[in-house]
């Protein structure tokens, strides 16, 4: 009985498609992602397309700008979002192409205003940055909310910040 296991083993090996040098498939091991930010983007962050940005000029440049919301102690003994993590990627169009991904930093508010045209290899985005959320300050009278202008200017492989005014008061 064990002969005859055999050689219908044997014989499914050769019969098989691959023959005997067919392999079964590898088992991949899932492996955890040590990087917080990433986890935490992959899970709960957003994403919004700024290649698509009305107004933006007609660029070779994937752009996506991530947030992660954070709640925050701005209003007290309420769950508000009080700020945000932000992350810019891009990446130009082509094969050939690197991505690369920029931590903006820690805002209560990032928002895209407009694009500013740069040229066919460089891309600036004018974006404005406050303090608080917009929602967050009627909750509390004393948050102050300062904002200020920021643009940030793409290359082919980098990423740069020009600073536009200092803080303008609510």
């Amino acid at each position: 009985m064990r002969l005859r296991a055999g050689i219908v083993q044997l014989l499914w090996l050769l019969l098989a498609p691959g023959g005997a040098h067919a392999q079964a498939p590898r088992v991949h091991q899932p492996k955890k992602l040590a990087d917080y930010p990433v986890a935490d983007l992959l899970s709960i962050g957003t994403f919004r397309s700024l290649d698509r940005f009305p107004g933006a000029p007609a660029t070779q440049f994937y752009i996506r700008l991530w947030t992660i919301l954070r709640e925050g102690g701005c209003v007290d003994g309420t769950h508000v979002i009080c700020n945000g993590e932000y992350y810019l990627a891009f990446r130009r169009d082509g094969e050939d192409f690197e991505s690369f991904a920029y931590d903006l930093g820690s805002y209560g508010e990032l928002t895209i205003l407009r694009f500013v045209s740069r040229g066919a290899d460089t891309v600036a985005i004018e974006a404005q940055v406050a303090s608080y959320p917009r929602d967050a300050t009627p909750l509390a009278p004393g948050l102050v909310r300062r904002t200020r202008k920021i643009v940030y200017v793409i290359a082919r492989t980098s990423l740069s910040e020009d600073s536009l005014s200092v803080t303008i008061p609510r």
